[in-house]
């Protein structure tokens, strides 16, 4: 392998960590669970956009404003300064390698990439450095050596298949800015290059992630990383620790968008304290629901499935506080949730509880993921026993629920 016979750096240093993954496909989960309308995609995707256009630049010099950027973008305003046309070039260059997204990393690509972005600065009436106010000269040709270091570099991203695709795109990142490529354009290259290796491996949140506004947040320390000339073990682990870093924080703020799209679908700021609590459960796990319905279930009964699988059991009075409709309502659905074996009843009268019926989720994967701890522990101990020794199990959830404090969804809650 490339890295183990050119540095003795063995590939998993630098397989990035698996909560990293598991936080990112759960975030997209979560998107899609939401089924924002496209319009909103649409909105966030070109701020994001716009977002990453702003911070690229002002890594390198500290230029104009967001607001302006986005009404550039959106053609609403021409870009008449350096500042501003600077902004907008970024924007070219992404459109151009989005299109580009399933060529291969080559080289060549780079130089493509450079050529577009110096042509659309010296197309101006004015002469000036996408970062500098320097006269702009056309660019000159790659030395033997940075070719060499440069198709070194993507062969060792492209064809190392261990190497973790996150991982892979900050040594793409760092390497560019080490070799700097086209000189004073290397920092845009280098960001530019990674959402491009990102968006090819799906690892771009649909356009959402804006990785140059954390860099500009710890810019300090991204300096630092960048000025490390020398290609050894630690430095190379130092960088990849930091872009990680980068990336969850990121993914963080994507969340917290999400989060208040979904506060405003459910009307979070009109509910109760305990009816946010739920909110909040299913904002973090409701994508699961979908294992249960593949279609049968009505968006309560999902809720109520999800509800019950977490508390263990809940009575058709608390159900009918929470969501604020009629008892009979609720008994509807839960008589649908009885004919599907979804559930079953405990006890009698006012103290009638429905819980998860242990021998139908027995057959059902899916189900079992759902249970609570103590669920699941009853589940493990009944199987391979008869249908007395599960009846006798379920019967501990029968006295669990008799002595359960009368506080609602309290329980769940917490």
């Amino acid at each position: 392998m490339l890295l183990e016979e050119k540095l003795g750096i063995p590939v998993a240093l630098l397989n990035s960590e698996t909560k990293l993954h598991e936080f990112y496909f759960e975030l997209g989960n979560i998107f899609r669970f939401l089924e924002l309308p496209d319009k909103v995609v649409r909105i966030e995707q070109f701020n994001a956009s716009a977002s990453r256009s702003y911070y690229a630049n002002a890594l390198e010099r500290s230029i104009t404003d967001l607001e302006t950027l986005k009404n550039i973008l959106s053609k609403k305003a021409q870009a008449k300064g350096f500042n501003e046309k600077t902004l907008y070039i970024y924007r070219e260059a992404e459109e151009y390698l989005f299109h580009k997204r399933e060529a291969p990393l080559k080289v060549e690509l780079l130089v493509e990439l450079q050529k577009l972005i110096s042509s659309t600065v010296n197309r101006s009436t004015e002469d000036f450095d996408l970062f500098t106010i320097q006269y702009h000269k056309l660019p000159e040709s790659l030395t033997q050596m940075e070719e060499a270091q440069l198709a070194e570099v993507f062969d060792m991203v492209q064809n190392e298949n261990e190497l973790d695709p996150i991982a892979a795109s900050w040594i793409l990142h760092f390497e560019i800015l080490r070799i700097k490529p086209f000189g004073s354009d290397a920092p845009i290259l280098a960001r530019l290059m990674q959402n491009f290796w990102l968006a090819k491996h799906n690892l771009n949140m649909d356009g959402l992630l804006t990785l140059e506004h954390e860099l500009f947040l710890n810019r300090s320390r991204y300096f630092e990383l960048r000025e490390q000339e020398e290609f050894t073990k630690e430095n190379l682990k130092n960088k990849i620790d930091f872009g990680n870093e980068v990336f969850y924080n990121n993914l963080l703020r994507v969340k917290q968008v999400l989060r208040q799209y979904f506060r405003k679908q459910v009307e979070y700021d009109d509910a109760n304290p305990r009816q946010r609590n739920i909110m909040n459960y299913v904002f973090e796990h409701g994508y699961k629901l979908k294992l249960y319905s593949h279609g049968l279930l009505n968006k309560r009964q999902e809720l109520i499935m999800y509800i019950i699988h977490h508390k263990g059991f809940v009575s058709t009075k608390e159900l009918t506080e929470e969501f604020g409709c009629n008892r009979k309502t609720i008994q509807r659905d839960f008589n649908d949730l009885l004919k599907m074996n979804m559930v079953r009843t405990i006890g009698n009268g006012s103290s009638l509880r429905y819980s998860v019926s242990i021998k139908a989720a027995g057959g059902n994967e899916e189900l079992n993921g759902f249970m609570p701890p103590f669920l699941k522990d009853i589940h493990q101990a009944s199987k391979g026993q008869g249908d007395e020794e599960i009846q006798s199990a379920e019967s501990f959830v029968a006295i669990q629920a008799s002595i359960a404090p009368a506080n609602g969804m309290r329980g769940f809650a917490s």
